[in-house]
């Protein structure tokens, strides 16, 4: 998990799109109804110097890491916050600093929910930071999370090791309907359900397995995979309730994302004037 944060201020210097050494050019990605930022990182020849540079040339803070973290996870830390404040300037909001909470999830400005996924390939030194926000209540469809995750296809061990974690039951009846050889569907419903767990997490507020989500269908024309909770998490994820998760294939991965709807209860928030803003205290 991401250590603690040191933020200092809202960050600047969002909008400047010009490449470094340490992260390419940032591409935009519409998966379903969510626009999400692509952030491409690098971390061969990258010392101390370099990413101190990066973090100040493009206005983000930097967090206190403790000696032990290595220096690809503080580069894709910095691309996960790059991608994250372009997306929230796509979607016109005025701070674009992301903290980091009590147990590493990412903090939010307030009235922002939004996730962060990264992915790498230590072979190539290489690697993808993705990111996704929206307003909490915007008007008409008033949301209490969404979540995103990007992950490499599995190979055959890896494969093996998810099918344990992942799925369950009746969910391997459900498998022939994503039209994928069976190592690209568990790679599938790995990332699908880590994206509902992003998307869930401000408001269950703890971890909690994969087997609390059920598979129940795909729809292959819209790349869409239907799930049911098996028991309930938290108000307004009572067992039944049916999760759709989008997915698509990038070259050597797939990229998934969920919205978690406002129900009634949550539409009317604490104060009986628009939904609470979602936000777990540590």
């Amino acid at each position: 998990m991401s250590p603690g944060s040191r933020h200092r201020r809202p960050s600047r210097g969002a909008r400047q799109s010009t490449p470094s050494p340490i992260l390419e050019s940032p591409t935009r990605f519409q998966l379903g109804d969510l626009p999400l930022v692509l952030q491409p990182f690098a971390w061969s020849g990258v010392d101390e110097r370099c990413l101190s540079a990066a973090h100040v040339r493009l206005g983000l803070d930097e967090p206190a890491w403790p000696p032990r973290v290595v220096l690809r996870r503080r580069v894709e830390f910095l691309a996960g916050r790059r991608a994250a404040a372009l997306a929230l300037l796509d979607q016109g909001a005025r701070r674009t600093g992301v903290g980091v909470g009590p147990t590493g999830e990412p903090r939010w400005p307030s009235g922002w929910v939004g996730s962060i996924s990264h992915v790498h390939d230590d072979r190539k030194a290489r690697g993808l930071a993705v990111a996704v926000t929206r307003r909490a209540d915007r008007e008409g469809e008033p949301v209490v999370g969404v979540g995103v995750d990007v992950e490499n296809f599995a190979d055959a061990d890896r494969a093996r090791a998810m099918e344990r974690l992942v799925i369950r039951g009746e969910e391997h009846l459900a498998l022939p309907a994503l039209g994928l050889d069976r190592r690209a569907a568990l790679s599938v419903i790995f990332s699908a359900k880590e994206s509902f767990f992003k998307a869930a997490f401000p408001v269950v507020c703890r971890f909690f397995d994969f087997d609390a989500l059920a598979l129940v269908g795909a729809e292959m024309a819209g790349q869409r995979l239907i799930f049911r909770l098996r028991r309930s998490l938290a108000a307004g994820l009572g067992a039944g309730r049916k999760i759709e998760v989008e997915w698509r294939r990038l070259p050597g991965r797939v990229i998934t994302a969920t919205v978690l709807p406002a129900n009634p209860v949550q539409r009317a928030g604490a104060n009986g004037r628009g939904p609470a803003q979602p936000r777990c205290l540590g």
